[in-house]
């Protein structure tokens, strides 16, 4: 009975396991966006352990950002507390284009074929939406005059959409428009195919217009 009594008084002093992990906590959101060929700068972070204190100085990070080339890019955060509790949190980079690359004017060369075909020269002043951040709008589109504007959804990989639409603002040149464009990402130049239905019964155009930002 005795040595039964002393080995629980052992077994209640016996000192508590640790099994709580470390605790990281970022600075900043989860998730942000780096314009392309921005500089990439960390929000900081901070750790703390239920038994060690503050560990900051212990976490590990591991993951890159390349500013010049459009994705997504993981950051990983890694700290033990002194008992090897590990824990690990990861923020998301998102490298993207934004409305500001395109703002400016443009010289355009566009080549049509089909109804009014030919090479045509012309600039275009690109501006962005009051409205939608996502839209770019693009004052004398095919050369159609000032008011004629057609809107354009950029993506952040730097692809363009033009939605089906009727362009008016010009008598004449009233019409329908689909098409698609290319970018080189640093907004310099853009490339857009085109189709133009007028609306006046004269036919349809397909266009490829190549587009150069004026300095």
């Amino acid at each position: 009975m005795a040595l039964l009594a002393l080995s629980s008084v052992f077994t209640a002093c016996t000192k508590d396991s640790d099994s709580t992990p470390p605790v990281i906590t970022l600075s900043g959101s989860s998730t942000i966006e780096v314009v392309l060929h921005s500089d990439y700068t960390e929000p900081g972070y901070t750790a703390t352990d239920d038994k060690d204190g503050t560990i900051t100085n212990r976490v590990v990070v591991t993951g890159s950002v390349d500013k010049d080339k459009i994705g997504t890019y993981t950051i990983t955060y890694s700290v033990s507390d002194d008992a090897g509790n590990l824990t690990q949190v990861t923020r998301t980079v998102d490298v993207v284009v934004n409305s500001a690359t395109y703002l400016g004017t443009y010289h355009v060369s566009d080549v049509v074929t089909g109804a009014g075909a030919g090479t045509f020269e012309y600039n275009v002043p690109v501006t962005v939406s009051s409205i939608d951040q996502t839209k770019l709008l693009f004052a004398n589109f095919g050369g159609f005059g000032t008011p004629v504007v057609a809107s354009i959804n950029f993506a952040k990989d730097g692809t363009l959409t033009i939605s089906a639409q009727d362009l008016t603002g010009t008598p004449g040149y009233e019409g329908h428009l689909t098409g698609t464009g290319i970018t080189s990402l640093d907004g310099t130049t853009l490339t857009i195919n085109y189709t133009y239905i007028y609306a006046d019964g004269t036919g349809t155009a397909t266009c490829v217009a190549t587009y150069t930002k004026q300095k």
